[in-house]
Formats: structure tokens, sequence, C-alpha cells
């Protein structure tokens, strides 16, 4: 205990400098902000983000068909590459109206193999595709939107 003037001074004026850093370390001293008193926890971090990205393209294109039929011998065989961009591309058996083997979009590097005694078929943009029907490839397709039919051996524009 403190016993001279100078002693209770020295005193008084410490425990106000450590009434006044436990004032400063409960309130933070920035702004009003809170913090604890106990030891910091370690800075959180988190995995780096990557950038959003569509979903990954299959390796592998969807089925042909919407049945478990198989390829026939007297069946045209189209195989659709689109190697120069992508185009919508809608395949039905027989007719436009007949059943939808593929609808989508065929995207850049992709191929898609069909087969069927008849098949129509719509290219949204022939200029970015190459064809092959049974074998052989099919040359000089107009650019744009085109409606074709497929039969063993032949392909024609369709009516």
């Amino acid at each position: 205990m403190p016993s001279t003037y100078r002693e209770k001074l020295i005193a008084a004026v410490g425990f106000g400098a450590v009434l006044v850093l436990v004032g400063l370390a409960l309130i933070g001293g920035k702004g009003g902000e809170r913090t604890s008193t106990t030891a910091n926890p370690p800075p959180v971090t988190t995995a780096p983000q990557p950038a959003a990205t569509p979903p990954p393209v299959p390796a592998t294109p969807p089925p042909a068909t919407t049945t478990d039929r198989q390829p026939q011998p007297g069946d045209a065989r189209l195989v659709v590459r689109a190697t120069r961009g992508e185009s919508p591309l809608s395949v039905h058996a027989d007719s436009e109206n007949g059943e939808i083997l593929y609808e989508g979009v065929l995207v850049q590097g992709r191929t898609i193999s069909l087969f069927g005694a008849r098949l129509w078929i719509r290219l949204g943009a022939a200029e970015n595709v190459d064809l092959t029907l049974d074998g052989r490839p099919v040359e000089r397709l107009p650019a744009g939107p085109l409606d074709l039919i497929a039969t063993p051996g032949q392909l024609q524009a369709a009516s």
C-alpha cells in the first residue's frame, strides 16, 4: 500500500491507465467497433471461387433416338458434325411431325449420328456443319436455315 503522496499519485495514474486501456480494448478504438479482449482468432480464409462457367458439355452426344430401335440394313445413316460453329438441329423420323430423334443445339466440336428409313432434318445454321450420309460427305450446303429429307443414299431439300 502506497504511503507517500507521490506513491499514491503513481498508483492512481497507473490504475487510470489500465482502465483506459481496458476501455479501448472493449470498444476497439475504431469507430465504435467492438473487439474481444481474448486472443484474436486466426483470420478466416476461403478458397478462391472460380469464375462462373457454363456446365461442361458431355463427352458423348445424347441418344440419337428416343426408342430402343437398332439400325436396320435399309436405313439412312446420317452423321452431323458442328465443325465451324454451333447449329440448332432437329431430326424427326419420317416427317416434320414424326417422332423426334434429336432436338437441340449442336455445339462446335460435337458430332451426332442418326439412322432411319427416312429422316426429316432442320439445320438452323447449315454453314456451320458437315454432313455425311451413308459414309459419303455431303458437299455445298447453303448458308442459313435448311430443311432436308434423308433416305438411304439420297439427301434432298424438304418441301
